[in-house]
């Protein structure tokens, strides 16, 4: 009886390693097979698909590392592009936590003079993860009851799923861009989603491509829109509110101090929020202004409404924290620019 224990558990323990290395075989053999066939010209990837390939790299492992600038170099994927999610994103402290402290702050622009192929077979070459899906607005899911309760019931099946699905990516378009949907249902993580893209063209027009990671296993979440989601201010906007996750930063793109050098009129505003457990239990806003090349600056707020000034090169930038919790853990914030001209 213990003998035929001992083999039931060791097939068990077969069972669960052979699902944790089928994964990293299969992945590294097709690694190598997209790499031969993207060079033999066999695969070709659109313009829209390499710059979705190239947010997953990103988010995944920064700029620097060497399979991202491989496949998504400044003479791949334009110099502009390069410059705004890599080169920028480095000056102001924050490769490799483009996704993670400055979530969709420094997208890829590209801009389509035609219409452009998405394909999720072919983006499965080249990202990773377990799975994959693209979503719109139509996507629609519901629990998957069957795998709710066999992940109950069945003790092995339960450690096998935990184990298969581990990241997952998910790609957002805007369906009113999209034109030729095929398509299709998908089942993760004890849900099935239904109305999702597994093939489509994309119009012509200019898209930012930004992106977030979080959570645990690893999600990743890249957007594709028609607008930049960093905050752009002048001497003539109005101020802006925005709800703020402690701990992130938000790129402020400066209009009106606008030139070629990117570094001249970007800055970055890093927001944290400082909770104390004492018996009143205080709490409070910490703000830090950093700009290249430019003096940080630095405010603490721990009354709402009390506005903080920052100087940039030719005005200064008013940052007023209207409401924080920690409970709820956001900030809310306004954010307006003053331009300041010499006199002559």
């Amino acid at each position: 009886m213990k003998g035929i224990l001992i083999t039931v558990i060791g097939l068990i323990i077969g069972v669960i390693v052979l699902v944790i290395l089928m994964p990293l075989l299969f992945k590294a053999a097709s690694n190598v097979w997209s790499q031969l066939t993207e060079t033999l010209g066999i695969v070709k990837y659109s313009q829209i698909e390499r710059a979705l390939i190239c947010y997953y790299y990103l988010c995944k492992s920064g700029c620097s590392d060497p399979i991202f600038f491989d496949f998504c170099s400044p003479d791949k994927i334009g110099k502009d592009a390069y410059e705004e999610a890599c080169s920028l994103a480095s000056a102001l402290g924050m490769d490799g936590k483009q996704c993670t402290e400055a979530p969709f702050q420094f997208p890829m622009k590209i801009k389509l003079e035609e219409s452009a192929e998405v394909s999720k077979d072919r983006l499965k070459k080249k990202i990773d993860t377990p799975h994959l899906i693209i979503v719109t607005e139509r996507t629609s899911g519901e629990v998957d009851w069957f795998d709710v309760i066999a992940r109950i019931l069945i003790p092995v099946y339960g450690l096998i799923k935990l184990f298969s699905e581990s990241a997952i990516s998910i790609i957002a378009f805007h369906a009113y861009n999209l034109t030729n949907i095929e398509e299709e249902s998908y089942s993760v993580a004890g849900v099935v989603f239904s109305h999702l893209v597994k093939f489509a063209n994309l119009k012509s027009g200019s898209y930012y491509i930004s992106g977030l990671k979080a959570g645990w296993p690893d999600r990743y979440y890249i957007f594709v829109d028609s607008y930049p989601r960093y905050i752009s201010v002048s001497s003539n906007s109005l101020p802006s509110e925005i709800e703020v996750l402690p701990g992130t930063s938000l790129r402020i793109s400066v209009e009106d101090e606008k030139g070629e050098d990117l570094n001249y009129y970007n800055y970055l505003l890093k927001v944290i929020l400082i909770c104390q457990p004492t018996y009143e239990y205080n709490e409070y806003v910490q703000l830090y202004f950093i700009g290249v090349n430019f003096p940080q600056q630095s405010c603490e707020v721990d009354w709402p409404n009390t506005p903080c000034t920052f100087s940039t090169r030719n005005g200064k930038i008013e940052v007023t924290p209207l409401s924080f919790s920690c409970f709820e853990k956001r900030v809310n914030i306004t954010i307006s620019y003053e331009a300041q001209y010499e006199e002559e």
